[in-house]
């Protein structure tokens, strides 16, 4: 399964260069069903936002930081871009929760 990150309808995404159709979609499973297509015509991309906020500094040296960092990415839409062209052929809109996470960073202070 692959998950096309915030798609609650069928699009095609791209797995290992191969173009596949995201079929089923369930978030709280975290399940995705998706059948490979012989070609597509058009490509997609998630329009999102990503949030990454310092936490905690565990090393500093001058003014590079180390430490943990707050991720939280938002993703409100797609793109369906022709692959010849790249002229954007149409905008969809959804809504998802937002994914929310605790990291490692690097960061200039």
């Amino acid at each position: 399964a692959v998950y096309a990150a915030g798609t609650p309808s069928p699009r095609p995404v791209m797995t290992q260069a191969r173009p596949h159709l995201v079929t089923k979609l369930d978030l709280q499973a975290r399940y995705a069903s998706v059948k490979r297509l012989r070609t597509c015509g058009y490509i997609t991309a998630s329009r999102n936002h990503t949030d990454v906020d310092p936490v905690r500094v565990l090393e500093a040296r001058g003014p590079l930081k180390t430490g943990v960092v707050h991720v939280v990415s938002k993703v409100w839409g797609y793109r369906k871009v022709c692959r010849q062209t790249f002229k954007v052929l149409e905008l969809k809109e959804f809504s998802l929760p937002p994914l929310e996470f605790d990291s490692r960073g690097t960061w200039v202070d």
